[in-house]
């Protein structure tokens, strides 16, 4: 018989308590309306692009190294890119050595950019990669690269991921619906975890790619399953399946999914560009995508979570040339 799953879903007072560890440290990001005439809803971008790595991830970076055990001198982590340049980021604050395992399509804008920050990149297959994540197994090799940072499987991750959502709700207070880009889920189960607790009539939906249509597939199944993966410019929402953990709150707290086309997650790439001046990848961008694509079944106000801007130049450069970045 298989152990009990842990406890991961925090407390409200414990995302609170996460967002008193970032002060100083984590921008309070802008939320600002998508500059589009649009007759069904009024849209908001929830710019998580904006810190100083360019992602979301900055704020469970931050949350991981403050529940650091003292005298932690290195780290190492599993991440497509995002996470791990924030981890690479705060290593360095700190004066720690860091690792960074990354599946072999890991983007190089992200890989440069977390070398450049003073990690070590160790490029490695992305089903063996995947095992490591979703099982929350220890890397073989792992001897001296110090202490393993999960980017879902904890506490303090998804309390960091939950102050998005106060946030959210401190500046727009009647929400109607939260859109979230669905990758490893910790985002998600942050942001439902807290709007579930203050703001219940509000909407927690997922984005998607329909190359990797995790939510989708369980909420079908009705319990976690894998799904079909293929590999895109949408990288930090791919994975082959809701991860057990995650789709235990994921199951509680998200009221719907919106599946999105590569070619509709480009198209919104480049509107962002060009109506807003914001530069999204794949995955910060699917957010949106989703709110055009649902039309007028999601009137009143909804957030859309733009939850990072790393993407490399070509990818972009095709985006805005109405092609799908490949």
């Amino acid at each position: 018989m298989s152990p009990p799953l842990p406890d991961i879903q925090p407390t409200i007072d414990e995302v609170y308590k996460a967002q008193q560890g970032m002060k100083g440290l984590v921008l309070h990001t802008p939320l600002v309306p998508l500059n589009i005439d649009w007759p069904h809803a009024q849209i908001y971008l929830k710019l998580e692009n904006l810190h100083p790595v360019g992602s979301f991830k900055f704020r469970n970076a931050c949350s991981s190294f403050n529940a650091l055990p003292p005298g932690t001198t290195a780290v190492y982590t599993v991440s497509t890119g995002n996470f791990a340049r924030a981890t690479a980021w705060f290593a360095k604050h700190y004066g720690m050595k860091c690792t960074i395992l990354v599946p072999e399509h890991a983007p190089k804008t992200k890989t440069d950019a977390v070398e450049k920050l003073g990690a070590t990149v160790i490029r490695m297959n992305h089903a063996e990669w995947w095992e490591i994540i979703c099982c929350n197994r220890v890397y073989e090799k792992a001897e001296g690269l110090g202490v393993f940072l999960h980017p879902e499987f904890e506490r303090n991750v998804i309390a960091g991921n939950g102050t998005v959502a106060l946030e959210i709700l401190e500046d727009l207070p009647d929400v109607d619906t939260v859109i979230v880009p669905y990758g490893g889920g910790a985002l998600t189960s942050g942001v439902g975890t807290v709007m579930k607790a203050l703001k219940p009539s509000a909407k927690v939906i997922t984005s998607e790619v329909d190359t990797s249509p995790q939510i989708y597939e369980c909420r079908k199944a009705g319990k976690a399953v894998p799904c079909r993966y293929t590999a895109n410019f949408c990288d930090g929402i791919g994975g082959r399946g809701c991860m057990l953990p995650m789709w235990n709150i994921a199951s509680k707290v998200v009221d719907d999914t919106i599946v999105c086309s590569t070619r509709e997650i480009a198209d919104a790439i480049k509107l962002l560009a060009e109506s807003n001046r914001i530069v999204a990848e794949g995955a910060g961008a699917s957010s949106v995508a989703s709110a055009l694509a649902a039309k007028n079944t999601l009137p009143g106000k909804i957030v859309c979570i733009i939850t990072g801007g790393n993407i490399d130049t070509k990818k972009l450069l095709q985006a805005l040339d109405g092609e799908i970045p490949t």
